[in-house]
């Protein structure tokens, strides 16, 4: 394809689907950040009847800034004041790149033991000469008394020159429950979820928490895995 996009800094938070989109329309909260991508690209997954475990992209692009263009929402009839918070202010850069992102999973039954996994590669030239990488993991189990419970661990870093665009970006329902989008931003991250709920069909009630940290790699390398002060939350749902 060749395209002019609003790219997101993290496409796998999907900044732009509908839960981020109506929490912006009805409450003025974007998690999202952005940037202008003009290129090229061949890319390549499974078709959509089969198992989505792998995407493989390559791409030629020009990213820009994107500018900030409104702050209308729902909430704004009650609260006149309320702007979206400011975007991350992306770099100008020229990239050629590849991006590999794998999955796995072992076991379907929710009343059952469920492994998942997820590694994501990407390396570009150009401008900006950079590589990144990252690993999730995952487990959902049944509990006594009709509970179950899910844990996710995940953790990456980046080497060279890496633009703003590219740097890893916690906050938002997909990455820190209770944190607006860009809470932490690194070279660098980990972070951790555990959910404890019901495991009612229709309607679950769960109990979780999120811890979460991005920043320098070069704290994460002397003082991981508390490199820094993490960022915690816990809330009910």
């Amino acid at each position: 394809s060749a395209y002019t996009r609003l790219a997101s800094v993290d496409p796998a938070a999907r900044p732009l689907g509908v839960g981020n989109s109506l929490s912006a329309a009805l409450f003025g909260r974007d998690d999202g950040d952005y940037f202008r991508a003009h290129g090229v690209e061949l890319a390549g997954a499974p078709a959509p009847s089969r198992s989505h475990w792998y995407e493989w992209r390559l791409y030629a692009e020009l990213q820009r800034a994107a500018q900030q263009e409104t702050d209308l929402s729902l909430r704004r009839l009650w609260d006149g004041d309320h702007r979206f918070r400011p975007i991350v202010a992306a770099a100008r850069a020229d990239q050629v790149g590849a991006s590999l992102r794998l999955r796995g999973q072992r076991g379907a039954d929710p009343s059952r033991l469920v492994l998942g996994g997820d590694l994501f590669l990407e390396g570009a030239t150009g401008g900006r000469g950079f590589a990144k990488g990252s690993v999730a993991t995952r487990a959902t189990f049944p509990l006594p008394f009709s509970l179950r419970t899910s844990l996710e661990a995940a953790a990456g870093s980046a080497l060279g020159e890496v633009p703003p665009q590219s740097l890893w970006y916690l906050g938002g329902p997909a990455t820190l429950r209770g944190y607006a989008g860009a809470a932490a931003v690194g070279d660098a991250f980990w972070r951790g979820r555990a959910d404890l709920g019901t495991s009612f069909a229709a309607a679950r009630v769960t109990l979780f928490g999120d811890a979460g940290w991005a920043g320098s790699r070069r704290d994460f390398r002397d003082n991981a895995p508390f490199a820094g002060k993490p960022l915690l939350s816990w809330g009910l749902g």
